[in-house]
């Protein structure tokens, strides 16, 4: 019994021990670190919806730590290279991870590649999985404090039914807040635009200061199995491979109140930019995504009714692709690249010359 007892805590230690020396190591590589910590209350403001300000943050990708860098949060916590001055007239990009850019250096990004081509500041108002309603927000917020010119607000996948506080992906968001009526068809949807409260727990804290668990989590892609394991129902209509009717009627009533709204602020629709992504799955010879095409369809049919501006990403993609053959994205990333950043500089800026 002793020696099975031995045994046992043998096996302990030297996990631990094992354990212990990974977590040394990989505190001098660049594992990816939390960029979302800061906490937000029940009166939060939209800008309070970023990193902590002033700080750096360590990007890398996959299992070898690909593509790693280092990126710096300005004075209000976005991710630029300057700080952003109230009251100064300025245009704007606003999104998520996709206008947050870790992917690429900060003069690399399409934000700041129409800048230098329009010779006016751009503002990046964008962090990792902000939807729709979380747009609206930094919008309103932003019309408060700068003089606003312009503004791309760029459209991706997952930004539609994730705006309904019902079907969030996490909490710390401004979501829509509706009281009956939603994944119903007909009738106009009324909800408020409000902060869900998030604070980091002491567990979730501990375990953002570990290398081995954020290399785990975020470089092993282990927090996707989590998510699943733990959340198996919010948010479950965007993250089926085949959404049902549902999920399409929620994504074109998220659609229809985004619209409905985002004119009623400082910019009237010829000043707004909308940029939709294209399935580039598909282009790439891969299998359509059902759920992003109806939601495209749906986008572009409103937006152009309502009078607002529109990129349409996906016959962009197509040209530059046919002529090139470049993804946009890198193989292991399904962020834009370089590559993708530049052409899409490049359309912004043909969208809004004269």
């Amino acid at each position: 019994m002793k020696r099975f007892l031995g045994g046992i805590l043998l096996s302990v230690a030297t996990v631990l021990i094992l354990l212990a020396a990974a977590e040394v190591v990989l505190r001098f590589l660049p594992v990816r670190e939390v960029v979302l910590t800061r906490p937000v209350a029940a009166d939060a403001r939209p800008f309070d919806i970023s990193a902590p300000p002033n700080s750096t943050v360590a990007y890398s990708q996959s299992f070898g730590l690909k593509n790693a860098r280092r990126r710096r949060t300005n004075n209000m916590g976005f991710f630029a290279d300057f700080d952003f001055e109230p009251g100064a007239p300025v245009d704007l990009a606003i999104g998520d991870s996709y206008v947050e850019a870790l992917q690429v250096e900060f003069a690399e990004t399409f934000h700041q590649i129409w800048s230098r081509q329009s010779g006016r500041p751009v503002y990046p108002l964008g962090v990792s999985g902000a939807p729709l309603s979380q747009y609206e927000a930094y919008l309103d917020q932003a019309c408060r404090e700068f003089k606003v010119r312009r503004a791309v607000i760029t459209i991706v996948a997952n930004d539609f039914n994730e705006s309904f506080h019902a079907l969030r992906a996490r909490d710390g968001f401004f979501h829509y807040r509706v009281v009956d009526g939603l994944g119903t068809e007909g009738g106009h949807l009324q909800a408020t635009l409000q902060p869900t409260p998030f604070e980091t727990t002491p567990l979730r804290a501990l375990a953002n200061s570990s290398s081995l668990v954020r290399y785990l989590f975020f470089n092993l892609e282990a927090g996707n199995l989590v998510r699943h394991l733990t959340r198996p129902g919010r948010g479950e209509v965007t993250r089926r491979v085949e959404p049902d009717q549902r999920a399409f009627t929620i994504g074109r009533q998220a659609i229809d109140l985004f619209l409905s709204r985002i004119g009623g602020y400082c910019l009237g629709p010829r000043e707004l930019l909308l940029v939709i992504d294209g399935d580039r799955r598909r282009l790439y010879g891969g299998r359509p995504n059902r759920y992003l095409g109806a939601m495209r369809e749906h986008f572009l049919a409103r937006a152009g009714a309502a009078g607002f501006r529109v990129l349409d990403l996906e016959p962009v993609f197509a040209a530059d692709y046919a002529a090139h053959g470049q993804m946009f994205n890198d193989p292991h990333e399904w962020h834009w690249n370089t590559h993708g950043h530049a052409v899409i500089a490049a359309a912004i800026a043909k969208a809004f010359a004269p």
